[in-house]
């Protein structure tokens, strides 16, 4: 028995108003409901009302308001599979960050070690300035293509939260920018090394993060486009 469109438009009133309002997770969850009240109405006989009732108590817990302190913004609270969903990637993405910006680090710091004179240290500040620069006007770019989205997404409000998070960090970067680069022609004391890894690492923590905001972009409008197609 296939349900009718007005009966899909009901299963999806009824998820916006248990809070799923994201395209992706909703037209996801639309299916597997339809599905459901689908078989109990063929197996049971019910109605398609009662069905719809018996379907919802079944995802009761994963629609049930939820939040995640360490891993989601303060400020979010949304369904348990939404949360779920948010803490999945970020773990994901976190692992790539740090093994990406370790591996960068060692690589710049033996470029630094091999290339110490000031003429190329201030050459490398001031690509990582231009750098900065770049990033910052593709965020915005990435944020108002976005804003003219019709869609909305997971990965729309993941690309505006770190959108955010990272124009503030580079914004910082740009205004305060201390590499201490000058530091490693005293490198036979221990702690010198260790600051200058720690320097490095913490400036190319930044760029990776940021740029990894795109992968939430690129994953919003490969679902939009996904959606075109239907």
């Amino acid at each position: 028995m296939k349900l009718t469109i007005e009966q899909i438009a009901k299963i999806d009133e009824t998820l916006v108003l248990n809070g799923v309002v994201y395209d992706d997770i909703k037209i996801e969850l639309t299916d597997h409901i339809a599905s459901d009240i689908e078989e109990v109405m063929i197996n049971q006989g019910v109605d398609f009302k009662t069905a719809l009732i018996n379907s919802f108590d079944k995802w009761e817990a994963q629609l049930r308001p939820a939040s995640n302190a360490f891993w989601t913004p303060f400020w979010l609270n949304g369904p348990k599979l939404f949360i779920d969903k948010w803490v999945k990637e970020s773990k994901k993405q976190s692992l790539y960050w740090l093994l990406l910006s370790v591996f960068i680090t060692f690589t710049t710091v033996w470029i630094i070690m091999q290339n110490k004179s000031n003429k190329f240290l201030v050459q490398l500040e001031q690509g990582y300035e231009i750098l900065l620069i770049v990033l910052i006007v593709f965020l915005f770019i990435g944020r108002y293509f976005v804003y003219k989205s019709e869609t909305k997404t997971i990965f729309s409000y993941m690309f505006n939260v770190h959108c955010v998070c990272s124009v503030l960090i580079l914004a910082i970067q740009l205004i305060s920018i201390e590499f201490d680069w000058y530091y490693i022609f005293a490198m036979n004391q221990k702690f010198t090394m260790n600051r200058l890894f720690f320097n490095v690492f913490q400036n190319i923590w930044y760029i990776v993060y940021s740029i990894y905001s795109f992968y939430f972009l690129l994953n919003h409008f490969q679902f939009e486009r996904k959606l075109s197609k239907v």
